[in-house]
């Protein structure tokens, strides 16, 4: 994937790998990102080039392209693959239910015009076998809801007041709702103190819109799902884990 970091989220909606029977390492395609406009060494020292991207997620760079291709091509770089853990994202209408691309970053759910109010039910639910200690249901008036894998957490979310201090291995969620609207009534300390948190592997994050119209985006602007009044929205941890071509986890 050849351009900067929206480019390699794009691409990674293409990539499905299946597993192997049990095994928990996927099979099939990885991908490599390559930062095609990086900044030169001469304009580090004027400060950061804001049109350009940070290249997180990219492994090369026009810079080294030449010397690092040979590498991957060769096998010498197959101890850099590393697996990301990918957010799993379904809606249910009335008649349908859709299953969306995997989220490497970040999905953000909110009305399509940024001045009105969304308003949804939040829950978080035990998936079979898992305790229902965690479990929590509350009805929330806001922008939106942010929803991060451990890849996104040092990008939107942790813009938005998220912990980007998360373990990167891990296989969790992470949530935040924007610009919570509480109002005066006995459960205020309740409804803010569920307005974030995580979700783990043994649970499910569900959201049932009660606006009008709504947005899903997953990964950045350029993908997008619409819903409507009574759509249920489903997040977990499940989606096949993908394979990219990454830095030490410390580098990025």
């Amino acid at each position: 994937a050849v351009g900067g970091d929206g480019t390699v989220l794009s691409s990674t909606h293409y990539v499905d790998s299946q597993l192997r029977g049990r095994i928990v390492a996927p099979c099939g395609p990885v991908v490599l990102g390559v930062n095609s406009d990086p900044t030169k060494p001469h304009e580090r020292s004027g400060g950061t080039d804001e049109r350009r991207s940070y290249g997180a997620l990219c492994y090369a760079s026009a810079n080294d392209m030449a010397k690092t291709l040979p590498r991957v091509l060769s096998g010498e770089a197959d101890n850099d693959i590393q697996l990301r853990h990918r957010m799993a994202v379904t809606i249910r209408g009335t008649v349908s239910e859709m299953r969306l691309p995997p989220a490497l970053n970040a999905v953000l759910v909110a009305p399509p015009s940024p001045a009105a109010v969304s308003r949804f039910r939040l829950e978080r639910r035990p998936l079979a076998a898992a305790s229902n200690t965690d479990a929590f249901s509350v009805t929330v008036w806001s922008s939106g809801i942010w929803l991060a894998t451990p890849t996104g957490a040092t990008a939107a979310l942790a813009s938005a007041g998220g912990n980007p201090n998360v373990d990167k291995k891990a296989c969790q969620l992470q949530y935040i709702v924007r610009e919570l609207l509480v109002g005066e009534t006995n459960d205020a300390d309740y409804v803010r103190r569920l307005s974030r948190g995580t979700v783990d592997h043994d649970h499910s994050l569900e959201l049932r819109w009660n606006s009008q119209y709504g947005k899903v985006w997953i990964d950045g602007q350029h993908t997008s799902f619409p819903i409507e009044l009574g759509d249920e929205v489903r997040f977990s941890s499940h989606a096949i884990p993908l394979r990219i071509f990454a830095r030490s986890y410390c580098e990025e």
